[in-house]
C-alpha cells in the first residue's frame, strides 16, 4: 500500500494486512504494475490499494499452483486436516482484525461482520473432518470373479471466483472443500473486497499451509471479465467454482465448457418468503427481520418477494413496518449500527429504480424507499413496499438491495404457483403450523433449500446450492462439497476360481514387457548434430534452455518457467549425478560434466540408440561435429537426411554469379537442383530428404507442377534479396512448392528401381517461425494422394494434430507418423494422449520415434527417457485392459522403437537384445 492511504481502523496485528497478490511463497504486483483503489463504502474514500492484475497475470499462479499441486495432492489427510485445523484457529484468534476489514470493504456492521467470521470458521471446522471422511468403494460385480474399486482423488488446480458480500464465508466455503479433497486454489476475490481474501492467505501460510496451495490474484472492474475468463479457460484449472449473478454466471459456463471443466455455480435467489395464516406471525417477522436486513438485503438467500396470506396480511404488514423503524443505518464501523451501506454505488441505483418502477405500477410505500443522500457513501432506507405485483421489475429480478416487497395470496395453491413463477430457485422460506403442509411445500417448491419456519439455511452440515438458473453443484455439506473437487476412478479386477488374481497371473509378462521397452534398441530417425566440446558451453549461441523447448528469443523465456522445463530439472539431476534445484544448478553442473568427460555426457545420453539419422542442415556449421563423428557413439554408422530447401538455397548461391536473365538463370538453377536431388538419391549414405516448407510458405502444397515460365521471375525476386548464412532464403511460395513437386517426383521414380528415399514434412509442433495453423498436415492430402507411390512421414506430426495425421496415415497406405518433439516439451498427460490417440487411428507398423535433438546431448537423453516411460504407461494400461495381449504389445514397442524405421529406411539393422524374464 503507498503512503497516500490513511488506514480508518487500528488492528490489533497490523502485520496481517497484505496488500498484493500472494503467489507461492512471494507477494508480488501486477506485470503492468497498475492498481486500483479499495473504497470504504460508509465514507466512500479510499483507504488501500491492490494490484489491477490482467489476463497476463493469471499463468504464473495457476502454474504455481499447479507446480503446488503434484505435491499437495501427495499429503495424507490427516496433515491436511491439521492444516486446516490450524488455518481455522488463527482466523479465530484474528477475527476481530478480520471484521473490522469486512465492515471497511462490505460497509455491513461490525457485528455482522463478526457473525461472518463465527460462521466461516464452522466451514473450517467441518472441511477439516471432511479431509478424513473421503472413501472409494469395493463392490461385487454383476459377473463372477470380479471385484469393482473405486478411489476418489484430488481433480487439481481449481479456481474461486468470489463475491464481495461475503468474501470471508466464500473463500473459505470453497479454499477448505479444495483443501480438504488435496486441491490446490488460485483465488480470484472481487474488486471490493480483496483484502480480506489477502489476509485469510496470511494466515493460511502461518498455518503451515504450503506455498502455493493458496494464491490470490486481486484485480479491478475493468479487468475483471478479462482475468476471469483467462482463469476459467486455462488448462492446468481442472474446477471452477463461482457465487455471483446468473448473468455472469452463464459467461462462467460458457468459458467452462471450452475445456468441458468441472464447474459449481451459486447464483440469484429472488427467494419467496410464504407467510399462511396459521403462522407464528411473531416468529415470521423475527426471522425476516434477521434475513431480510442482514447487510443490507445484499445476500443470495435473502427473502426477496414476501407473499402473506389475506388473512394476516395487514398484521403482519404493521409488524414488519415496526421492526424495521427501529433499525439504525449507519457506518459499520459506528457503535448502534444495525444496517450498514450498500457496497456498490451501482445497488443504490438499482435499488432506487426498483422502487420507483414498484410506484409507478402502483405499489405503497410503507416505509423508507429513498437513498440517504446525506451521508457520504453508499446508503438506502430500509424499504417496505406492499400491493405488490407480478409485472413489477422486483418480482422477475433480485434487488440485492434493502427492501422488502409485500404480496398478497389466497390459498396455497396459488402460493406455490407465485413462488415457483421464476427463472431460479435457490432457496425459499414457508411458515406455518401445519405439519401436512409443510410436507407438502417440501416437495412441491422449485428451490435447492427450503427454511420451514427458519430463515437461515446456510450451515457447513448441509449442501448449499440451488436449481434452475441458481446454478449447479453444492457447497457445503456432508460429502457433496468435496465431491466437487474430486474425480472417481474405477477398477474391474478378475480373479480365478483358485482366488488368483490375474494382475498377480499377469505380473511376470508385464514385466517383460516393460523390460523391452526400456531396453530395446531404438532407431532414433530424425536428429542433429552434437555441438563439439569447445561450443557445448556456449550458451548464448546455443541456449540451455532450448532442451526442453524448440523456441528461441521472447518464446524460449518464456518457456523457463513451463512444467516441462520444470520437470526437466529433477531428471536431469539424475543424468548428471548432481542433486539441482533450478537452472542455474543444471548449468553448474553440466558445466563440471563437460569438462570432465564431455564424451562420457554423450554416451550416457546416447545410450539404447542404435542408429542415428541426422538432419544435414548443420553440417557446414563449425561448432558442430560431422555427422561421421557420431559413429562412435552408436552401434550402426550415422546415416544422413537431406533438407531439400538448403539444397536449393546452396544450388542458387552456385548460380548466382551466372545470372543473365531471368530465363537462363532459371534453366541453371532448375538443372543444378535436379542434379544435386539424383546425386542424393544415389548417395548410399543419405536415407531420405526433409522439407521444411511448413517455416517458410505453408504446408497447403500445390500437388502439380507450376508452369516453369512463371518461376524465374521469383528466383529473380530471391536473388536480388541478397545472402544469409546459408545462401539465399527460399521463401516464395511458387517456388517452395516447385522444390517439393520435384523431390516427390524423383523419389516416385527411384522406388520403381527398387530404391526407397522418403520426403519427411516437419508438421505441427515447432519454433516460433511456425505459422501453426498453415503446420496442420490436414493440408497434405491432395500432394500424398497426387504422389502415392512416394514414402512420405509427416515429422512431429504427434501434437498438436495428432487426429488430422493419424487419418492421413489411416487413409494413405504411403505416409508414416513420427512421434517426436513432443517429448520433453509438453506434459505426461500429454504425452500418453498422444500415443493413445496414434495407437487408436494409425497403423502401429507405421509410427516412428525420433528425439529431434541437437546441439545438446542431453536433448537426446531427456526425449528417449520421457518417450520410454509415456510408452510403458500406455502399452501396459491397455494390456492390463485387455486391449492388447503382451505379445502384441512388445511387438508393437518393438516396430515402434525400432523396425518400422529399419524397413523404412532400409538399413537392414539387428538389434542386440536380450528379453527381461
Amino acid at each position: 500500500m503507498t503512503t497516500q492511504y490513511q488506514l480508518p481502523f487500528k488492528l490489533a496485528d497490523p502485520s496481517l494486512l497484505k496488500f498484493d497478490s500472494i503467489i507461492g511463497d512471494k507477494w508480488v504486483g501486477a506485470q503492468s504494475s497498475k492498481r486500483f483503489e479499495v473504497q470504504d463504502p460508509g465514507t466512500d474514500k479510499a483507504w488501500a490499494s491492490c494490484p489491477a492484475n490482467a489476463a497476463e497475470d493469471v499463468s504464473a499462479a495457476v502454474e504455481n499452483a499447479h507446480v503446488a499441486f503434484e505435491q499437495f495432492r501427495k499429503v495424507n489427510p490427516r496433515q491436511r486436516a491439521k492444516w486446516l485445523l490450524e488455518w481455522h484457529n488463527l482466523i479465530a484468534a484474528a477475527r476481530d482484525d478480520l471484521a473490522q476489514i469486512l465492515t471497511h470493504e462490505t460497509g455491513k456492521p461490525l457485528a455482522e461482520a463478526q457473525d461472518e467470521v463465527n460462521d466461516s470458521l464452522g466451514f473450517l471446522w467441518w472441511f477439516a473432518g471432511e479431509a478424513e471422511r473421503i472413501q472409494g468403494s469395493v463392490s461385487r460385480a454383476a459377473e463372477p470373479n470380479r471385484r469393482l474399486f473405486t478411489i476418489k482423488q484430488p481433480i487439481g488446480v481449481a479456481a474461486a471466483l468470489i463475491p464481495w458480500n461475503f468474501p470471508v464465508a466464500m473463500v473459505i466455503r470453497k479454499a477448505g472443500a479444495a483443501l480438504a479433497a488435496g486441491c490446490t486454489m488460485v483465488v480470484k476475490p472481487s474488486p471490493e473486497t480483496p483484502i480480506s481474501a489477502l489476509v485469510l492467505a496470511e494466515l493460511a501460510h502461518r498455518a503451515g499451509i504450503p506455498a502455493g496451495v493458496l494464491n490470490v490474484l486481486p484485480t479491478d472492474l475493468e479487468n475483471t471479465p478479462a482475468l476471469s475468463e483467462a482463469l476459467c479457460k486455462h488448462p492446468l484449472v481442472k474446477k471452477v467454482t463461482f457465487t455471483g449473478s446468473t448473468r455472469v454466471g452463464k459467461l462462467v459456463a460458457s468459458h467452462c465448457a471450452h475445456g468441458l471443466k468441472k464447474l459449481t455455480l451459486e447464483l440469484g435467489g429472488n427467494c419467496p418468503f410464504l407467510v399462511f395464516d396459521d403462522a407464528n406471525l411473531d416468529q415470521a417477522v423475527e426471522q425476516l427481520t434477521a434475513l431480510k436486513w442482514r447487510h443490507a438485503g445484499q445476500a443470495c438467500i435473502t427473502a426477496n418477494r414476501i407473499y402473506v396470506q389475506a388473512g394476516v396480511y395487514d398484521r403482519f404488514a404493521a409488524l414488519l413496518k415496526e421492526r424495521t423503524a427501529a433499525i439504525t443505518v449507519g457506518h459499520g464501523a459506528v457503535a448502534g449500527t444495525t444496517m450498514g451501506p450498500l457496497t456498490t454505488p451501482r445497488s443504490v441505483e438499482k435499488a432506487a429504480a426498483h422502487v420507483e418502477d414498484a410506484r409507478r405500477l402502483g405499489a405503497d410505500v410503507i416505509l423508507g424507499g429513498n437513498p440517504l443522500k446525506s451521508n457520504p457513501g453508499y446508503f438506502f432506507e430500509p424499504t417496505i413496499l406492499s400491493g405488490m405485483t407480478e409485472e413489477m421489475l422486483i418480482s422477475q429480478e433480485e434487488s440485492f438491495a434493502p427492501i422488502a416487497a409485500l404480496y398478497r395470496f389466497e390459498t396455497e395453491e396459488q402460493a406455490v404457483k407465485l413462488a415457483n413463477d421464476t427463472s431460479m430457485g435457490l432457496a425459499s422460506y414457508a411458515f406455518t403450523k401445519n405439519v401436512d403442509r409443510t410436507w407438502r411445500l417440501f416437495e412441491n417448491l422449485e428451490a435447492g433449500m427450503i427454511g420451514m419456519n427458519a430463515g437461515n439455511l446456510s450451515v457447513a452440515e448441509s449442501p448449499f446450492g440451488g436449481l434452475k438458473e441458481s446454478g449447479y453443484g453444492k457447497e457445503s455439506g456432508k460429502d457433496v462439497a468435496v465431491d466437487e473437487y474430486l474425480v472417481s476412478k474405477t477398477d474391474q479386477v478378475f480373479y480365478l476360481n483358485e482366488m488368483k488374481f490375474v494382475n498377480v497371473v499377469l505380473a511376470s509378462v508385464i514385466g517383460t514387457l516393460r523390460h523391452l521397452i526400456q531396453s530395446h534398441p531404438l532407431i532414433d530417425h530424425h536428429a542433429h548434430n552434437l555441438l563439439n566440446r569447445e561450443s557445448a558451453t556456449d550458451y548464448e549461441n546455443y541456449p540451455l534452455k532450448a532442451i526442453t523447448s524448440s523456441a528461441d528469443g521472447l518464446a524460449l523465456e518464456n518457456a523457463r518457467t513451463t512444467l516441462p522445463s520444470l520437470r526437466a530439472t529433477a531428471q536431469l539431476s539424475e543424468l548428471y549425478g548432481r542433486p539441482c534445484a533450478d537452472w542455474t544448478d543444471i548449468q553448474t553442473a553440466r558445466n563440471q560434466s563437460v569438462r570432465e568427460d564431455y564424451d562420457g555426457l554423450i554416451r550416457k545420453s546416447l545410450s539404447g540408440t542404435h542408429a542415428l539419422l541426422l538432419d544435414d542442415y548443420l553440417s557446414d556449421d563449425e561448432d558442430i561435429e560431422p555427422s561421421s563423428w557420431h559413429d562412435s557413439f552408436t552401434v550402426s554408422p550415422t546415416k544422413c537426411i537431406v533438407q531439400i530447401e538448403a539444397l536449393a538455397e546452396s544450388t542458387i548461391l552456385q548460380v548466382s554469379n551466372a545470372r543473365k536473365n531471368g530465363e537462363s538463370v532459371w534453366n541453371n538453377f532448375r538443372q543444378r537442383f535436379q542434379d544435386a536431388l539424383g546425386e542424393a538419391l544415389d548417395d548410399a549414405n543419405v536415407i531420405g530428404f526433409k522439407s521444411e516448407i511448413c517455416c517458410r510458405t505453408g504446408l497447403d502444397v500445390d500437388p502439380y507442377s507450376s508452369d516453369d515460365t512463371t518461376l524465374g521471375g521469383s528466383l529473380i525476386r530471391i536473388l536480388d534479396s541478397g545472402t544469409t548464412r546459408s545462401g539465399f532464403e527460399v521463401d516464395d511460395k511458387q517456388i517452395c512448392d516447385w522444390i517439393v513437386q520435384q523431390t516427390l517426383k524423383a523419389i516416385s521414380f527411384k522406388k520403381k528401381a527398387g530404391v526407397v528415399k522418403p520426403l519427411l514434412f516437419h508438421t505441427g509442433l515447432g519454433d516460433n517461425r511456425i505459422n501453426l495453423l498453415r503446420s496442420n498436415p490436414a493440408y497434405l492430402q491432395p500432394l500424398i494422394a497426387q504422389y502415392a507411390s512416394a514414402d512420405i512421414v509427416l515429422l512431429h506430426a504427434g501434437y498438436p494434430y495428432t487426429r488430422e495425421a493419424g487419418y492421413l496415415a489411416s487413409a494413405y497406405p504411403n505416409v508414416y507418423l513420427d512421434l517426436g518433439k513432443v517429448f520433453p516439451m509438453v506434459s505426461r498427460e500429454a504425452q500418453t494422449k498422444v500415443l493413445r490417440d496414434s495407437l487408436e487411428l494409425a497403423p502401429t507398423n507405421r509410427l516412428l520415434w525420433s528425439t529431434g535433438g541437437q546441439f545438446h546431448p542431453e536433448t537426446f537423453w531427456l526425449a528417449n527417457r520421457q518417450f520410454r516411460q509415456a510408452l510403458e504407461t500406455v502399452l501396459v494400461d491397455y494390456v492390463q485392459y485387455g486391449d492388447f495381449t503382451a505379445a502384441q504389445a512388445m511387438k508393437i514397442a518393438a516396430d515402434v522403437l525400432f523396425y518400422n524405421a529399419n524397413r523404412l529406411y532400409s538399413l537392414d539393422l539387428t538389434p542386440s537384445y536380450t528379453p527381461g524374464e
